[in-house]
């Protein structure tokens, strides 16, 4: 395998990997990896015969993702989840192929996967999906903080699935679920076993919840949990949290633009959101049961989800691959075009091994 490091002048940047195995490279026609139209790409670097690892741990890439003045059409719908809450949904791609199901995380919308729903080719070779949360995106907001919990996430999941299904049973589904979308999908699972998930994708995700490990009782992340559920719903309190809370996404520091687009992600989640009940889990076991391929994404330094706690998850797994990235953090879709945003390398792979 060789890798191509490409850069659009000040627009983009990104990565095409190609597998020649031991083709000769003497005569290839560089140019054909050009697209031509919306991006001009200019040829960096080439590096032959390095390993998957030693790709994922060189450079650093940020992610460029659009930005839409105005709404982008899309095939989108609601279903309802559980208590009734109108769930939003999109889809994109030929809904005959195999569906990517997208969960985000904690205090995040469907636009938390922007990297990869923009990815053109990506869209062409699978049938992307992605909701929002109840609270979150275009999803109903109950004011109620009984109304928000794990189980009815997995509720919510049930439905956008059974929609995917309605008339395709036998429709192949890969479910991602990125850091707290991971314990959604895997509750989603425990739950209905009797639905059938060709692939689980975790993103720095949690396997185990008990509240005691030192990540979570960090002084710092601790004081900003705490302002963010200001109980006198003081506004600028409450932005004061969700933005400290912003550091510990990356291992980097944050462009404005990246911090605007979750801040302003959070402050339009109702504050119940933030005050539901949450309680401890633990689905090591279950994972270690499951037989479908998995794979674990993994940032060496993820500031909410330890390196220590993602290496243990993912050796539970009894037909599962993992990734580490190098001096990456919480959000690998993001800090690095390596990561999730060039799926025809990770998930692609992933699906071969059906």
């Amino acid at each position: 395998m060789f890798e191509f490091k490409i850069s659009m002048g000040i627009r983009t940047i990104g990565l095409i990997y190609y597998k020649l195995g031991t083709k000769d490279l003497t005569n290839f026609d560089f140019l054909q990896l050009l697209r031509p139209g919306r991006y001009l790409f200019s040829l960096v670097l080439i590096s032959l015969n390095q390993s998957q690892e030693d790709i994922l741990s060189s450079g650093i890439i940020i992610a460029q993702v659009p930005i839409y003045t105005f709404q982008v059409e899309t095939v989108n719908y609601y279903v309802s989840g559980g208590n009734g809450i109108q769930i939003y949904v999109e889809e994109k791609g030929d809904p005959e192929k195999t569906t990517i199901l997208f969960t985000s995380g904690y205090m995040s919308s469907r636009l938390a996967w922007n990297p990869l729903w923009y990815d053109t080719e990506f869209s062409e070779k699978f049938h992307l999906v992605r909701w929002d949360y109840r609270g979150a995106g275009r999803s109903d907001k109950p004011r109620d903080a009984k109304a928000y919990s794990l189980e009815l996430n997995a509720q919510d999941l049930q439905a956008v699935i059974t929609k995917i299904k309605k008339d395709k049973p036998n429709k192949k589904i890969i479910t991602v679920g990125w850091s707290f979308g991971t314990p959604t999908t895997t509750t989603f699972m425990i739950n209905n076993p009797d639905i059938k998930i060709d692939g689980f994708i975790s993103v720095g995700g949690m396997i185990f919840l008990n509240f005691t490990e030192p990540n979570l009782n960090n002084d710092e992340i601790l004081k900003y949990s705490i302002a963010s559920v200001d109980p006198d719903y003081k506004f600028s309190t409450i932005v004061y949290g969700l933005n400290g809370y912003s550091n510990y996404r990356t291992f980097k520091p944050v462009s404005d633009q990246y911090r605007a687009f979750k801040l302003g992600e959070s402050v339009l989640i109702p504050p119940e959101y933030r005050k539901f009940d949450a309680k401890s889990f633990d689905y090591r076991d279950f994972f270690s049961s499951l037989n479908i391929p998995t794979l674990n994404l993994i940032g060496e330094k993820d500031k909410l989800v330890t390196l220590e706690h993602s290496l243990q998850f993912a050796s539970l797994a009894k037909n599962g691959k993992k990734i580490v990235y190098k001096d990456i953090g919480h959000s690998p879709p993001w800090e690095d075009t390596k990561s999730d945003c060039y799926p025809l390398f990770i998930i692609k792979n992933l699906v071969i091994m059906y």
